[in-house]
């Protein structure tokens, strides 16, 4: 018979710091973002604050492909992508998130905005929809690479 979890921080493996954050238990480990072109790479990546009062962010991922086309006005797919993680884990830059991002950006051949949001317990519900509404109306006029 399984044993009830009372404490739903153990069950999620979070532990509630004095100060109303969250300390999380899970390893995850974070990849830096690559805008540099003369990198053997085969996606550029750059970071960008959408938010700074929320500290939400996206990470960009264009493929090489994109910069070794011709200069012929062609456009490319732009992918929003949403990370899973119950709300609580992980962050956009987490190693797992970006290999993800930049093999969809080579394979499909289209430009990745993976989106931050603010995480759960210390930021409750709908936070995370508001930030994903706050992503996609436009708080950034241009995004661009480079």
């Amino acid at each position: 018979m399984s044993e009830f979890v009372d404490d739903r921080h153990q069950l999620l493996h979070v532990l509630r710091n004095p100060d109303g954050t969250f300390t999380r238990f899970l390893e995850d480990p974070h990849t830096p973002p690559s805008p540099d072109p003369s990198l053997p790479i085969l996606v550029l990546t750059k970071d960008m604050t959408i938010n700074q009062s929320n500290n939400t962010w996206l990470r960009l991922f264009l493929p090489r492909k994109a910069l070794e086309r011709p200069s012929n006005n062609s456009k490319l797919p732009l992918i929003f992508f949403f990370h899973g993680g119950g709300f609580i884990y992980p962050s956009v830059a987490s190693t797992i998130l970006h290999d993800f991002c930049s093999t969809m950006a080579t394979d499909i051949g289209a430009v990745v905005a993976s989106l931050d949001y603010r995480l759960n317990p210390e930021h409750r519900l709908p936070a995370a929809y508001v930030d994903a509404v706050g992503h996609s109306t436009g708080s950034k006029p241009a995004l661009m690479i480079g």
